[in-house]
């Protein structure tokens, strides 16, 4: 199975009580999102730094 980490991505929420825009992690198994959230710990996954200039 091919898992990516996206370390540090910008995402756009549009959720009630979140911020419009934040950084997250994302965790891509194959070719779909199987997790998101703060400092994810995945040892077994490429790690692709996203996080640009802050």
């Amino acid at each position: 199975m091919s898992r990516t980490l996206l370390r540090g991505a910008r995402v756009i929420t549009m959720a009630p009580g979140r911020p419009d825009a934040e950084r997250l992690d994302i965790l891509v198994e194959e070719d779909r999102v199987a997790e998101t959230g703060d400092h994810l710990d995945v040892s077994d996954a490429e790690t692709i730094d996203v996080s640009g200039p802050r």
